[in-house]
């Protein structure tokens, strides 16, 4: 398997609002954002051993694949990546009174996170899906997670010989020149 020499950089921040209701007990209420820009690069390794293909006669295409993506030695790049990473993370946070000799308890109420990039290095498609996430502190024994990943780009049916529709393959238009924001 080979190794991917990649470098990487980031800048992060730490941003605090809040609010002091007093009402039923609450004393204040905060809102946490960390948002943070990132570089990394990969370079590109062609390696005619590491990668190869077959035919799908469903979809009718040759299907190409990293023979080491099931090793855990992950996949060998095809391409060059310059990306430009984002994440977002957002915390919303309270604090509740306990009592006048007892200082007050901190909650977590939800955390919610945005994360993606945009790779100056591709011919095309060059923002990645935006993933979102939204995740609540453990109430007893429950916890409640929500991801979501969703695409700029416009998805178009593949149709084989047959008529058949077999998949979908994403293409460079953005679903916003038709009036969608995300798919």
């Amino acid at each position: 398997n080979e190794q991917t020499n990649s470098e990487a950089s980031k800048v992060q921040t730490t941003l605090c609002g809040g609010v002091n209701p007093n009402i039923v007990g609450v004393s204040s209420v905060r809102h946490v954002v960390s948002p943070a820009i990132g570089w990394s690069f990969s370079p590109r390794l062609d390696n005619n051993e590491a990668w190869t293909s077959y035919f799908n006669p469903v979809t009718e295409q040759q299907i190409e694949y990293s023979r080491f993506s099931n090793d855990q030695g992950g996949i060998t790049p095809r391409i060059t990546q310059q990306n430009l990473n984002y994440n977002v993370i957002n915390r919303f946070e309270m604090k509740v009174q306990q009592g006048d000799t007892i200082p007050d308890k901190q909650v977590e109420l939800l955390t919610a996170n945005v994360t993606g990039n945009y790779n100056f290095a591709a011919d095309s498609l060059q923002f990645s899906d935006i993933n979102i996430s939204f995740r609540t502190p453990p109430i007893g024994f429950l916890n409640f997670t929500v991801d979501s990943r969703f695409t700029p780009y416009k998805d178009v049916a593949i149709v084989n010989s047959s008529g058949e529709r077999v998949g979908f393959r994403t293409i460079n238009q953005f679903l916003a020149s038709e009036g969608s924001l995300l798919h």
